[in-house]
């Protein structure tokens, strides 16, 4: 079996998950939301 090529990766991808929530979570709870979106 031969070697494959190099590979070269220049960039970089960054996403935000952004979820509505009614409040702030307290350390320990879970929340639900009631919109969740990715924006890039």
């Amino acid at each position: 079996m031969q070697n494959a090529g190099s590979l070269v990766v220049l960039g970089s991808i960054n996403a935000d998950h952004i979820l509505n929530l009614q409040s702030f979570p307290t350390p320990g709870e879970t929340v639900t939301g009631n919109h969740y979106q990715v924006a890039f």
